[in-house]
């Protein structure tokens, strides 16, 4: 792939996207980065580029105005867009385009780009700061970047653990222990290692850890922690456990979670470097699960960490030591939280030594392989490939091809009704995960490729198309299927949809073009000419909000706002703005 920097400029907001294109750089499709990657050099950029892959970028309507995209402008000296060129040159060469890497090339593509460094080094402010900005040295851990899938989600004891820091119930040593953890770590140390010490000794004599965490180099490394526990996995050593201890909060000029995060990857590192390319189908599936445990000052931290195709950490929750003996609530959550911790480090220990064995997928998808329908039948399905940058999966259950979707809410009583008047896909299930909801539709893919966007940014390119000298129109790309219906006569219908809806009671909160198949021209006419998806925010009108994630940087009505009721206006509103 050839990469190099087109131009770098700061465009008027009132612009639309196609303003970006420097002249004469031909038929091309604009690619949205995401935020927050500064790059230094043409070099770093064809690194960074090619380890995100074009099958992990949002396509951008040209025609789009760029303030829609960056309301509050744009970041100095980072990279917002990707721009790939359509045809081939005059030569008839290929097109060069971004072809995603095999999951075995690209997950190791981290450690490619960012070399060994003390963990000590790389969570000072300096260098932590500097890798957030560039997604080729990144740790997702909420600084300020997450991934849409967490680290609880891909493996199932941190699943478990994240539920049960709510929910479980603490035993009577459980709760012994926890007594004991606050008496001695509200104290006053004089250094590091005597609050090291224990802490250690407390976990341990406690029952919380299978045994005493070590302080052991990684690898033929000079890096220690402040404390882990391993396991040996596919004839090499790994940590599963590691904790991360500081005399008091700012005592040290590293940050706590961040050190402890690169004490674990250093981990995954040495492991990869040692098993290499054996067992690479055993290789694919695992995912390094990890408990990270902080103890800084009179507070401890729980975190859970996994490797997918890129390191990935999630906090899942802080205890402060120092409340008041009468604040019941602090305390019965400290009690959890031992008692959760217990059972997360003890069933890893028991799990790693045959977790490629017993794990289905691959890492970087969920757990969870089956769905249970009305009856209460289990029935196992295989992922395919992640849609977009969600929590959405194209799967397989007997070659028959499904969706699922993880979500933290669905109304399935909005979907059926859809469903039953003939504008959206079938629901087969909707499972509760603990907090989680697994739901599973049918896949009309094959009838349904496009979405009104889709249709919407074809017109765009279409458009732009006589400007060129015609060279290579229509080879080495893809095309979408013809719709069968116009633009407007879809969104008509999602009007006509939309009163259907309401009418029932249902309100559905997200109405945007990328909600909206249209039917291909080549399938069954008997199909319905548009299906309205995403049902997460939907529900009975009156009693639904918005969540407190929604996208504010979406054109919506104005009262269109976190915890603020869902209204059917606010639908039509969106629906007679489809086409914008």
């Amino acid at each position: 792939m050839r990469t190099r920097t087109c131009t770098t400029m700061e465009p008027p907001l009132d612009d639309k996207v196609k303003s970006i294109i420097p002249r004469g750089e031909g038929d091309v499709e604009v690619y949205q980065f995401p935020e927050g990657t500064t790059v230094a050099s043409d070099d770093e950029l064809e690194d960074i580029i090619e380890a995100k892959g074009l099958a992990t970028l949002t396509k951008i309507n040209q025609a789009r105005i760029l303030k829609t995209l960056f309301p509050w402008g744009f970041a100095p000296e980072q990279l917002h867009f990707v721009l790939v060129p359509l045809n081939r040159d005059e030569e008839g060469e290929e097109e060069d385009t971004l072809q995603p890497l095999p999951f075995n090339e690209r997950r190791w593509n981290y450690f490619k780009r960012t070399p060994a460094k003390a963990p000590s080094s790389e969570a000072t402010l300096q260098e932590f700061s500097a890798a957030q900005k560039s997604t080729a040295h990144r740790i997702y851990c909420g600084r300020p970047y997450e991934r849409p899938i967490p680290p609880s989600l891909l493996d199932e004891t941190l699943f478990e653990l994240r539920h049960n820091l709510q929910s479980i119930k603490p035993t009577p040593k459980d709760k012994q222990c926890f007594d004991t953890l606050r008496k001695k770590g509200c104290q006053i140390f004089d250094d590091e290692n005597g609050r090291r010490a224990n802490f250690t000794d407390v976990l341990f004599e406690g029952k919380i850890t299978p045994a005493l965490p070590s302080r052991t180099f990684i690898g033929d490394t000079s890096y220690h922690d402040d404390g882990d526990l391993r396991a040996s996995c596919l004839g090499v050593e790994v940590i599963y456990y590691v904790q991360e201890v500081k005399c008091e909060l700012g005592s040290t000029k590293s940050e706590p979670f961040v050190e402890a995060i690169h004490y674990w990857v250093e981990s995954v590192r040495h492991f990869k470097n040692k098993q290499g390319s054996q067992d690479r189908e055993k290789m694919e599936k695992l995912n390094f699960p990890a408990v990270i445990v902080l103890h800084y000052g009179p507070y401890v931290g729980i975190a859970a960490a996994v490797y997918g195709d890129n390191p990935s950490a999630e906090l899942l929750c802080c205890i402060p030591l120092q409340v008041h003996s009468t604040n019941d609530a602090q305390l019965e959550a400290g009690e959890r939280a031992i008692a959760a911790l217990r059972v997360a480090i003890h069933d890893l220990h028991r799990r790693y030594s045959t977790i490629t064995d017993t794990r289905g997928p691959r890492a970087d998808f969920p757990f969870r392989t089956f769905y249970k329908d009305l009856n209460g039948i289990s029935h196992q399905f295989t992922y395919e490939e992640a849609i977009d940058d969600k929590r959405i999966f194209r799967v397989t259950e007997n070659g028959k091809p499904l969706c699922v979707k993880f979500s933290r809410r669905y109304s399935a009583d909005a979907h059926r009704f859809a469903h039953n008047a003939r504008f959206a896909p079938a629901l087969l299930a909707v499972n509760e995960m603990h907090d989680w909801i697994m739901v599973v539709m049918e896949d009309r893919t094959a009838e349904y490729s496009n979405t009104m966007w889709d249709i919407k940014y074809a017109g765009e390119a279409e458009k732009g198309k006589g400007k060129g000298k015609g060279k290579g129109k229509g080879k080495g790309k893809a095309t979408r299927a013809k719709p069968a219906v116009s633009l407007n006569t879809a969104r008509e219908q999602v009007a006509d949809k939309l009163g259907l809806l309401h009418d029932g009671g249902f309100v559905h909160g997200d109405v945007r073009d990328v909600n909206v198949l249209v039917r291909n021209e080549d399938a069954p006419e008997d199909c319905p000419d548009i299906l309205i998806i995403d049902w997460d925010w939907a529900g009975r009108a009156g009693e639904v909000v918005y969540p407190r994630s929604i996208n504010t940087q979406v054109a919506r009505p104005a009262e269109a706002l976190a915890a603020e009721e869902i209204k059917a206006e606010h639908d039509l509103w969106m629906a007679d703005r489809l086409l914008n």
